[in-house]
């Protein structure tokens, strides 16, 4: 073998190597741009995440809301109570209207019941969603952390 022919042999691979290496950088820039997408769409997704927890934070009622509402119905079927008894000076008429509004008020008081272990049963589910949402943010923050 001459040396023209190695040094055409040389030449020959040193191409290759060199387009091998041009093809490698394109895919290597190609995957840095997907990856810079991804990180994007993912943190649009937390932001996104985190105003609505914050949307459901501030949209559900209180413990404190629930018992002033429960206070409150208890307060009412009272002060209709008394004003029945103030307003009917008969003693028929005041022992009717106390018992209709009795058998009223009890109405009133079982359907606050209801409506208050409702708001429970409510109240408690939105808490377990809004742990489990927390739970997948905290966990999507850790993935995160180590990348960054």
């Amino acid at each position: 073998m001459t040396r023209e022919e190695v040094d055409a042999k040389l030449e020959r691979t040193e191409a290759k190597v060199e387009a091998t290496v041009s093809e490698m950088k394109a895919e290597f820039a190609k995957f840095e741009t997907e990856m810079v997408k991804f990180r994007s769409d993912i943190s649009s997704g937390i932001s996104e995440m985190n105003t609505n927890v914050a949307i459901l934070k501030n949209t559900l009622p209180s413990k404190g809301f629930l018992v002033v509402t429960a206070i409150s119905i208890v307060a009412v079927t009272i002060a209709i109570l008394a004003l029945g008894a103030t307003q009917f000076g008969n003693g028929i008429m005041a022992s009717s209207a106390s018992v209709s509004q009795a058998v009223n008020a009890e109405k009133v008081a079982v359907e606050a019941q209801r409506i208050s272990a409702e708001n429970a049963t409510q109240l408690k589910s939105i808490s377990e969603s809004l742990g489990a949402i927390a739970v997948k943010f905290e966990a999507m923050q850790r993935e995160q952390a180590p990348q960054q």
